[in-house]
């Protein structure tokens, strides 16, 4: 499409240096930053290409044009569709951007995952993008990070049938092989001197630019899981405590604060023993709202400040476990 609208021009070093100038949409991660990189690369080549005669040959307005590229909209997958032939797209490349479209309409982890998965065998070699996609699955799937830490114990055995063993029967042996690789494509996974797969880091957080939707999947199936092991695990194997409390509104950042402070500290405590690991739990900590909503409370009399009594009472329901 570029070299039949600027071969009419008669300009061919125009032509040429704008089939140059046309970045490959497989180096992108969504289809708005590959619109915005195309119009700006394209600008030298003359009006043809500019943002109002793009849109005019799309048959859109300027400005929703203009709010796709900045990633406000997301496109429609008939507007990609359009774009792609004005570029002048392969058939490859245009289905790589129906992809990457549909992969951000995608409203469940679910649908992620299988868009993942197109855009992965669309693109088979190991770019940034496809690091992208890796690190969608790590976070959507809770045996990846078990995994993970289960390669920190001495005693880890580098197969799948002993690892889904290991992890129980929501795990398949398939499912294991899968995130050895998916682990090592991350660098998170390596071989040390004596050629056995090793944690590369101490501590690895939630990737950057993950979509909520998967990390609220993956807290639900901890969640889950923790909930199965109130019925399946001993008492003396396990720890399940919590606390209704009543709190001002205005202190709830500060508890949110305090509790990450804890959590580091205690992982910090972990990391710091030197001792040989030889099994893998799961901290998980929860604080949320009991109530529906907050509503506004009619208008009372002031009420007088909890007694220390109350205060006492509060403390010690804290402290109860099972």
């Amino acid at each position: 499409m570029i070299e039949k609208d600027l071969a009419e021009t008669g300009d061919a070093k125009t032509m040429s240096a704008a089939n140059a100038a046309v970045p490959s949409i497989f180096e992108y991660p969504d289809f708005a930053s590959y619109l915005r990189s195309s119009l700006e690369a394209l600008r030298p080549a003359g009006a043809k290409f500019s943002l109002r005669n793009v849109a005019r040959r799309v048959r859109r307005s300027p400005s929703l044009l203009a709010m796709v590229a900045r990633g406000d909209r997301r496109a429609q997958p008939e507007l990609a569709a359009e774009i792609c032939k004005v570029f002048g797209l392969s058939s490859g490349e245009a289905e790589f951007a129906e992809a990457l479209v549909e992969y951000e309409h995608a409203r469940t982890v679910a649908a992620k995952s299988k868009a993942a998965e197109r855009l992965r065998s669309l693109k088979p070699r190991h770019g940034d993008l496809v690091l992208d996609l890796d690190a969608f699955a790590l976070i959507s799937s809770w045996h990846h990070y078990a995994i993970l830490e289960m390669s920190c114990m001495v005693r880890f055995v580098e197969d799948p049938e002993w690892i889904a063993k290991a992890l129980g029967p929501t795990v398949s042996p398939t499912m294991a092989a899968e995130s050895l690789r998916l682990l090592t494509r991350l660098g998170l996974l390596r071989r040390d001197g004596a050629g056995k797969l090793t944690k590369s880091a101490s501590r690895v957080g939630t990737p950057k630019g993950i979509p909520s939707a998967a990390v609220r999947s993956f807290h639900k199936q901890i969640l889950m899981r923790a909930h199965q092991a109130i019925d399946r695990q001993e008492i003396k194997d396990r720890l399940v405590t919590s606390a209704t409390v009543a709190i001002p509104s205005s202190i709830v950042p500060e508890v949110q604060a305090r509790i990450v402070q804890f959590r580091d500290e205690l992982l910090a405590f972990i990391y710091e023993q030197d001792l040989e690991a030889d099994t893998v739990y799961q901290v998980s900590m929860q604080f949320f709202r009991a109530m529906a909503e907050a509503p506004e409370a009619p208008a009372v009399a002031e009420a007088a400040p909890p007694s220390r009594k109350r205060r006492e009472c509060v403390a010690k329901v804290a402290e109860e476990d099972d």
